[in-house]
C-alpha cells in the first residue's frame, strides 16, 4: 500500500448468512437477496455492534447480508451510512449458486490472481475496485472512524493490501461478524 490513511478504518465480514449455512456461493445482485442472516449470525453481529459503537461513518456492500449486518452497527453508532457497490463480494460468474466445493476446486486449477472467472472477475479486479474505494474515502474524510461492512474475499483482500502482503486465495477467511482494524 502506498497511501497514508488519514482515517481509522475497520472492517467486518457480514454475519453468518443462509448461503454460508448451505455452503452455496452467492455473488450476484440478482440471487443474493434470498440469503439473509441466520439467527446465529444476527446474535454475533449484535454482540459485536455493542462492543464497537462509536463509528463516525459506515460503508456497506448492497447485498442483503451486509445490509443486515450494517444495520446493527448503525443502530449502536448512530452515524451516517452509505451503500457502495465496490464493496460487493468477488463475482465468481458462472459459479454463482454453486457449492463452495465446486468453486474451490475450480480455483485450485486457476490460482493466478489475474484469472477471470467465467462471466465474472479476477482477484486483481476486486483489488482495484477496493483500492479506488479506500483512496476516495480517505481523500474525502479526515480523522474519522470508519467501518466497512463487506464479504470474506474483499475483507481479506483489504487486510492483505494494507499489510503489503501478496494477494492469494486463502485457506480460511476472517471470522464472520467480527470487527478488525485495517492497519499497515
Amino acid at each position: 500500500m502506498n497511501i497514508t490513511l488519514k482515517n481509522d478504518f475497520y472492517i467486518v465480514r457480514h454475519g453468518k448468512a443462509k448461503n454460508n449455512m448451505l455452503g452455496i456461493e452467492s455473488c450476484k445482485m440478482e440471487t443474493q437477496i434470498q440469503y439473509g442472516l441466520i439467527p446465529e449470525g444476527k446474535k454475533t453481529v449484535e454482540q459485536e455492534a455493542k462492543r464497537y459503537s462509536n463509528f463516525d461513518l459506515i460503508f456497506y456492500s448492497p447485498f442483503r447480508r451486509t445490509q443486515e449486518t450494517a444495520a446493527y452497527f448503525v443502530k449502536t453508532s448512530k452515524c451516517d451510512f452509505f451503500s457502495d457497490k465496490r464493496l460487493v463480494d468477488i463475482d465468481l460468474g458462472d459459479f454463482d449458486q454453486s457449492t463452495y466445493e465446486s468453486s474451490n476446486e475450480h480455483l485450485k486449477n486457476h490460482p493466478e490472481t489475474d484469472y477471470v472467472f467465467p462471466n465474472g472477475e479476477s482477484f486483481l479486479q476486486v483489488l482495484e475496485r477496493l483500492k479506488k474505494f479506500i483512496l476516495e474515502v480517505n481523500t474525502k474524510y479526515d480523522g474519522k472512524k470508519i467501518l466497512i461492512v463487506s464479504h470474506g474475499f474483499p475483507c481479506e483482500t483489504l487486510l492483505d493490501w494494507v499489510a503489503n502482503k501478496p494477494l492469494i486465495n486463502w485457506d480460511s477467511c476472517i471470522e464472520k461478524g467480527k470487527v478488525f482494524p485495517l492497519k499497515p
